[in-house]
This record gives structure tokens, C-alpha cells and sequence, in this order.
């Protein structure tokens, strides 16, 4: 399972249709109410960005128990040092550095487009070459993108990699979205669906 995403929840935060005053949130806190005390099913604050993205995780380990997950941050782009109007303030990179921080609690192998996907819109040629504008690929920046991202996947130490098995509980059963993350619980997927529509995102099934 190939989870790809995160413009949208840092660039635009919002509950799936309006903007909404979204929030980083803290790590150790959600983690803790999402750990309820060894039971592993709280509800961690869905309008914050780790409490969601702990629910998206646990929930996707649950859909998918005998699959690989893998998750892919947003590409970088010019504004990814903006903070101005950005969720609580933050640039691109502590953005996806938070999603990580929740990855790697998991277990989830983290692709940092930042660094890995060979996309540096920051240089000219690259920028033309790969670019249909900010915060949009061409063609031929999604076949980088997207090259740089299989090369990851078969590479020692990552090909084959599985999620620690979610436990048994669902941290929360509503719809929350905060931008990107979205509540797999409760989604409908058409029968012999290959793909889950995330809210800015798209998750690839197996």
C-alpha cells in the first residue's frame, strides 16, 4: 500500500471542506491518548496534524494487515519555505518531519521526497524541465518523481519491508480530515478497487 501526499494538509489544513484552524499538535501527548495506557485504541485529536496522521496509520495497518505499507511525503517545491498561512506555521520539510516521526512509530518505511526524489525546483533547469508550476509536476517530473520512488522501494533494506501488525481497536470511527489525512474507517471502496481516495491523496491498494 503506497501512500503519497501532504500538500494539501500543509498548504490549505481544512476538515475535508472548509479551512479550519488545524494544528501540529504534539507527538508524545497524541501518542499517549492513542496508546491508552497499553490497550492501543484511543482517539488521538483528529484536528491536529499527529493525532490524524496516527488514526490514518493505525487504520490503514488495519485495513491492509498482510500488506506493505510505504509512505511517500509532498514533492518539494518553491514555497516549501513559506510558513506564512501554513498548518500551525510550519515549513514543508518540519511538515513532513512530522508525518515521519509517526511513520517510524509505526514502523512505516518513509520516502522524504526532499531529499530522495531528485526534484530541486530551487535550480532553474530543474525547475523547468519537471515543472507545470509551484506546487504541480509535468510529465517528466512525475516519471523522476516516480522513478525515484521505485528505486527506494526495491533497495535493501526497504524492499519487502512491512508495518509492525496494527493491534486489534480503532482509534476513533468518525470522518475527521485534517487536509490530506482522512479516517480510512468507514470509507466506502468500490468492490475490486485498486486505489483509496485519501483527501488530498492517494493510496494505492494491493
Amino acid at each position: 500500500v503506497l501512500i503519497c501526499g501532504g500538500t494539501n494538509g500543509w498548504g490549505t489544513p481544512s476538515n475535508g471542506t472548509t479551512t479550519t484552524t488545524a494544528t501540529k499538535g504534539n507527538f508524545a501527548t497524541e501518542w499517549a491518548t492513542y496508546y491508552n495506557g497499553g490497550a492501543r485504541d484511543g482517539s488521538p485529536t483528529s484536528t491536529t496534524l499527529y493525532g490524524a496522521a496516527i488514526r490514518m496509520f493505525h487504520n490503514l495497518i488495519e485495513r491492509y494487515p498482510n500488506g506493505a505499507l510505504y509512505f511517500v511525503s509532498s514533492p518539494p517545491r518553491e514555497s516549501m519555505f513559506d510558513t506564512a498561512g501554513k498548518l500551525s506555521g510550519l515549513t514543508l520539510r518540519q511538515y513532513n518531519d512530522a508525518v515521519k516521526e509517526v511513520a517510524d512509530a509505526f514502523g512505516v518505511p518513509f520516502f522524504d521526497s526532499l531529499s530522495l526524489s531528485g526534484l530541486r525546483p530551487w535550480e532553474a533547469t530543474n525547475y523547468a524541465e519537471n515543472y507545470a508550476d509551484d506546487t504541480h509536476l509535468n510529465a517528466a517530473g512525475q516519471v523522476l518523481w516516480g522513478q525515484a520512488i521505485l528505486r527506494w522501494i526495491q533497495s535493501p533494506g526497504v524492499a519487502g519491508a512491512s508495518p509492525v501488525r496494527g493491534p486489534k481497536g480503532n482509534p476513533g470511527s468518525d470522518t475527521s480530515t485534517v487536509g490530506l489525512w482522512s479516517d480510512v474507517d468507514g470509507m466506502t471502496v468500490p468492490a475490486g478497487a485498486d486505489a483509496i481516495r485519501l483527501t488530498g491523496g492517494l493510496a494505492l491498494g494491493d
